[in-house]
Order: structure tokens, then sequence, then C-alpha cells
């Protein structure tokens, strides 16, 4: 058998990891022979990718070597990594070795850890064209050129931005639109408007207060709000592929012409989006999309209000995680897995 491995830890109450926390826990690990090891590596790591296919209209304007062919036709292939992570420490105590090994003795040991989550991590994300992944990983380095290195690793599960110094203030904006006439002087629409929480909770709605001057005799039938969502990828080359959908509306009634008017308008959002931020790779951002909506031969007036989305704010001072039991709970992973040879970086 040689070497088994497990990698105890407990998640926080809430169920997951966040920027700033403190991961701690214990790596317990049985040699069953007395076993020599070039190096016993602990890692947290950190990875994002993102890989999308492009069908070619015309391959003649397209260098031959970044063609695939298909039986869909021929397409062009991108691809994005990054590093966001990665924290390595060796667990193998060299006092007693050798050169550059250490004859490890049969028996079982156990090395505590702890490590602490920068604060500007984006979030663990997974879709059809990128993904982002944390894990802790141990990795037992064998010396020799045909000597297996066996691998550990369990994923954790990373949600949510930073959390704030402070509540973030309010953010004001305004649409001016002037209606032209003939043989009449210029009359125009004001609005001004105040995003309470630019930093929202996912499912929570966004709430705007509205102040309307309409100065024209033109009847404003409605100011709408959309929620945007744009994610968007980045290939190593620099190549980038957005995606776009709307994840709520909302609409307030009616201005009457030469009046004025206050409304409240709550857009919807959903439970499962957040913003991901501080990646290559992928990018995940929301715009609240404002359009005064005008009848014909007016032109629509709008403006874009960009609104961060996080999964759940910790509003308490975050603490070190400390405690770890020699029963663990059920949530808590235990990988032991051989992944082939893999030479030391």
């Amino acid at each position: 058998m040689g070497v088994s491995c497990q990698l105890l830890f407990h998640y926080p109450t809430e169920g997951f990891f966040r920027p700033g926390y403190f991961i701690t826990g214990i790596v317990k690990y049985t040699v069953d022979e007395d076993t020599e090891y070039k190096n016993i590596q602990l890692s947290l790591k950190g990875e994002g990718r993102c890989e999308w296919k492009e069908k070619i209209a015309n391959t003649a304007t397209t260098a031959k070597e970044n063609i695939h062919y298909t039986l869909a036709g021929p397409y062009l292939s991108y691809e994005g990594k990054e590093t966001i992570l990665n924290i390595k420490t060796s667990i193998l105590n060299k006092e007693n070795g050798k050169g550059d090994s250490v004859v490890v003795p049969a028996g079982l040991y156990e090395h505590s850890f702890d490590f602490h989550l920068p604060p500007h991590l984006p979030p663990s994300f997974k879709d059809k064209h990128a993904l982002v992944t944390y894990c802790i990983k141990v990795k037992f380095y064998r010396p020799g050129f045909f000597k297996f290195t066996k691998k550990f690793y369990t994923e954790i599960l990373l949600k949510g931005l930073a959390v704030p110094p402070a509540p973030p203030a309010p953010v004001i904006f305004k649409i001016e639109k002037t209606l032209l006439k003939l043989f009449s002087s210029k009359k125009k629409i004001h609005v001004k408007a105040e995003l309470q929480n630019p930093q929202a909770i996912a499912g929570e709605p966004a709430e705007i207060n509205f102040n309307v001057s309409n100065e024209t005799k033109v009847i404003i039938p409605c100011i709408t709000v959309e929620l945007i969502e744009r994610t968007m990828y980045t290939a190593s080359c620099g190549t980038k592929k957005k995606k776009y959908r709307t994840i709520g509306e909302a609409k307030t009634p009616s201005v009457a012409d030469k009046s004025t008017a206050d409304l409240v308008l709550s857009v919807p959002s959903s439970p499962e989006i957040f913003s991901i931020l501080n990646s290559k790779v992928v990018q995940r951002k929301y715009k609240l999309r404002v359009t005064v909506k005008l009848p014909l031969p007016y032109m629509n007036a709008s403006i874009k209000i960009p609104i961060e989305y996080d999964t759940y704010r910790q509003r308490a001072p975050v603490p070190a995680i400390d405690e770890v039991s020699d029963a663990p709970p059920s949530y808590w992973q235990v990988m032991a897995e051989d992944h082939g040879q893999e030479t030391s970086k």
C-alpha cells in the first residue's frame, strides 16, 4: 500500500470559506514500511482556466496551424490559464536525513496546518467555459526517476467578496432628456435616482428611489430597470468571449406631463448569482440598465449603473477556525488517490 493520507478540517458555519478566512486542520498519514522520501509537500492552491471554440467562416485568412477540423466544420480553440494562489510548505522532518532524502519509519504521523486566505480572491466557479477551483494538496516525493509521486487532495469551496470595512454608501445618478418640438421652446425631463445598495446580497432586490421632473407635454409611459449579468472569458492570447443575460426587471408607473413624481422601485435578483472579480480568465459583473421610456417619435434615454452581488455578507468580524476534532463530521473530505508520477516544481 505504501502511504495513505487524510486531510482533516471543517468548514465555517455558513458551509463555505470566504476571502480573509483561516483554514486550520491536521494532515494524518500512515507509512506501512520504512520509506525514503525526498519531500512531503503540503500546499494550498487556487487555479483558474477557461476554454471555448468558435467556428470559422473563412479559413483563408486564418493561420493553418490554429485551425481544427471536425464533422461540424473548421473552428478555432481558445484557452486561458492562471495560478491564483500557491502556498507551499514542507512537512518532512529532514533533521535526521542524509543528503536530499529522509527515511521515514513505518508508523502514523500528524501535522497541523493553518492557511490564511488572501482577502481579494475570486470565488469558486464552474460553467461551460470556465473553472475557478481551490484545493489543499499533499504530495509525497520519492527520490529517483522511476519513483511515483503520490498525491492526496481535497477541494475547498470559496464564496463571496472580501468583507468591506464599512457598508457602502448609496450611489446617486442622473438622467436628463431634452425634447425638441417645432415652433416651441425646449423642454427637459430630469430623473434623479439613488441606488441604496451598490454591494447587494444575492436574492435580495436592488432598491432605487426616483425623483422625476417632467417639464414637457409628453407623458412618460414608465421607467424600466433591468439587472444585466455579463460573464467575460479571456484566453491567454487576449481574445475575449462575452455572455449576457437578464436576471430581473421592474418598471414604474407612468409620469404625467408637466408634473413631478417620487417613485420607489425594487429590482429582483436571484440567490444563485455572484460577482467574480480579480480573475484573469473569467469575470462576472452586473449592471442596472435604467431606461426612461418615451413615446414615438422620441428616443428613449438610458444609463447603466454598476452593482456587485455577494452570496452572503458576513457583518461580524471573521474569526480564525482553530479547533479540529478527532471525530470528523460528515462534511470533512478525505481523498486518497494515486495520480501517477509528477516531478517537483
